[in-house]
């Protein structure tokens, strides 16, 4: 844990990743919980797609750090299943077709991010 700390620490996006993503889901603390946050944003500005992933969760959800913010959801969302996240792009073409996420019901979007999902492989399952 502390060797992920350290290149968490030292800005590493896979490091910032993992452990932003243990700190966020594990931490009880809620200045813990938004470290995690804050290293998960910055796995996802420099392009880590289960971090852009899991930014669009917390952007959806919200949490202390970040309150709820469904077009920032809806952008990260966007950014992740464009980069290959099938939950990212199914959660897009779900948003579209029941009108979720601020979203107007649009079939043709929801089409679209549909079969972006399905040309992906759904190996990001785990990282849900």
């Amino acid at each position: 844990m502390r060797l992920f700390k350290r290149c968490a620490e030292a800005g590493h996006p896979d490091a910032q990743s993992i452990y932003g993503h243990m700190l966020f889901h594990r931490s009880l603390s809620p200045q813990d919980k938004a470290r995690g946050a804050r290293y998960v944003l910055e796995a996802a500005q420099a392009g880590d797609v289960k971090s852009q992933y899991q930014l669009a969760q917390i952007h959806e959800h919200g949490c202390v750090q970040y309150p709820r913010r469904e077009d920032y959801a809806v952008t990260w969302y966007a950014r992740a299943a464009q980069a290959g996240h099938y939950l990212a792009a199914e959660r897009l073409a779900r948003a579209y077709r029941l009108g979720e996420l601020g979203l107007a019901v649009d079939t043709e979007q929801a089409d679209y991010w549909q079969r972006v999902a399905e040309r992906q492989p759904a190996v990001e399952m785990a990282v849900a």
